[in-house]
């Protein structure tokens, strides 16, 4: 199947006494075609189709077309085994075109294949239009235009008769695949009408026969001698190909529909295939310089983009230098000043007195050192630390144990901190006076006791315990 073309192009059918040729539009999956028009044999204006998508088709002197099984292998088997076929038939004493449809594959590598043999003279006619001016995108006999357009119509097997100026074409076909041809030439034509009739009996005798094909409708195409009418007379149910009335072209110039619909033959010659491959690359190079750009657009703005953000943030990185080295000057400026100031002997003073500070015991030591010395059945309800050289008044019901009086001014180094411990221990004696030896001991093991009261009474004993903690 040869490639379609694009969304508008033109669409012409060449013959030796002029061409027909409409302008052509895809829309929404169908085809429309503007206005027919006709020309004599004086050819194209190159203008009007330079640099357009152009189908085109033309009416061979003789085209043979017939179904075989071929190699399958590649293309240039397929092509060869075709062509040696053909040659052995004897009907081309010229030069020839070949073109081929596979229909059916029958094993690896062996196919059933639909082909179509045209004179090469009768291929040439493309020379009226210009190759380096113009995108063909399909080239084929009227014949394979035809059969195009019975199988956009229906894909059952049908025949169709085409008349021009100059022939009656008998096609049968099936799908848009040709199976047979008939031409009747009306130079040499004594009975127009039976002959035609003669011909369609044939096509249809032959496609049962030998095809195994049966056709379920004949159609009829262009206008000349023989009518729908003189058809049906004969007893010969025929149909339109296309309505009359259909909007954008008519039952009167069919292959022009045809050579847009997509031909599953391909005759275009050489240097319009590479003028379209062409022109693709173009296509494709446009679209990728396209991207390029768009691509580059996006990358020169999110650098600009950039550039913008790197500026703000070197303002706002020297505008927080700035500060920096403003703030750095005034404290500069104020530990000088504070320097200047400041006593050495003050200075030692005061890490003397962060030294001494570290020096003291913490409080949560003596805590859990007093803490875990005591036994069951014993409580502490108040711990007293007083710092060396302060004094306080005790308040313990029990009487306390005469402590030696600390020196007047005791050095730092051997400053000593009076802890004071009450508590109760709730069980009867001796019981009590054992506890309270046991928390004498395990409090000794940490703190040196200076000194101890114990009473008892009925139920419980009360007992004051004083020691020293060193730096």
């Amino acid at each position: 199947m040869i490639r379609k073309s694009g969304k508008t192009g033109y669409t012409i059918s060449l013959a030796d006494n002029g061409y027909q040729a409409a302008r052509y539009t895809r829309e929404a999956g169908t085809i429309r075609l503007e206005e027919v028009r006709a020309s004599g044999a004086g050819g194209l204006s190159s203008s009007v189709l330079r640099g357009k998508h152009v189908s085109a088709c033309f009416p061979p002197r003789s085209a043979y077309a017939d179904v075989g099984e071929f190699s399958s292998v590649s293309a240039d088997a397929t092509l060869a085994h075709i062509r040696s076929t053909i040659d052995k038939t004897g009907l081309f004493n010229e030069d020839y075109c070949v073109s081929y449809a596979k229909i059916s594959d029958i094993d690896a590598v062996r196919a059933r294949y639909s082909y179509l043999a045209i004179p090469a003279t009768d291929v040439d006619r493309i020379s009226v239009l210009n190759g380096s001016d113009i995108l063909l995108d399909a080239y084929c006999p009227i014949e394979a235009s035809i059969a195009a357009v019975a199988g956009k119509t229906t894909k059952e097997t049908c025949v169709v008769m085409f008349e021009d100026d100059q022939s009656v074409r008998i096609i049968g076909t099936k799908a848009g695949i040709i199976y047979h041809l008939i031409t009747i030439q009306k130079s040499s034509s004594f009975d127009l009408l039976a002959e035609t009739l003669a011909g369609i009996s044939e096509m249809t005798s032959l496609l049962r026969v030998s095809y195994n094909e049966t056709p379920r409708t004949v159609f009829t195409a262009g206008r000349g001698e023989v009518s729908i009418g003189d058809l049906r007379e004969n007893d010969i149910d025929a149909a339109g190909l296309l309505p009359e009335d259909l909007p954008g072209y008519g039952n009167c110039a069919p292959e022009l529909l045809g050579n847009v619909s997509g031909s599953a033959y391909d005759f275009t010659p050489g240097p319009y295939r590479r003028t379209r491959t062409l022109a693709r690359y173009a296509g494709y190079s446009q679209l990728l310089s396209l991207m390029m750009i768009a691509c580059a657009s996006l990358i020169f703005f999110l650098g600009l983009r950039c550039s913008w953000e790197s500026r703000d943030l070197e303002k706002r990185t020297e505008a927080v230098l700035q500060t920096y080295t403003r703030d750095m000057t005034l404290m500069e400026h104020d530990c000088s000043a504070l320097l200047k100031n400041m006593e050495p002997d003050r200075i030692n003073g005061l890490i003397a007195l962060y030294q001494r500070f570290e020096s003291e015991p913490r409080l949560h030591a003596m805590l859990g050192a007093i803490t875990g010395a005591v036994p069951a059945h014993t409580s502490i309800k108040r711990v007293e630390v007083v710092r060396p050289g302060a004094r306080t008044e005790s308040d313990d019901p029990y009487g306390s144990l005469d402590l030696p009086e600390p020196s007047a001014t005791p050095s730092p180094e051997n400053a000593v901190f009076q802890v004071k411990i009450e508590g109760v221990i709730r069980t009867q004696y001796p019981l009590s006076k054992s506890l309270f030896s046991t928390f004498l001991s395990g409090l000794q093991e940490h703190y040196p006791v200076a000194g101890a009261t114990f009473r008892h009474t009925d139920q419980w004993a009360g007992y004051t315990v004083e020691c020293e903690v060193k730096r």
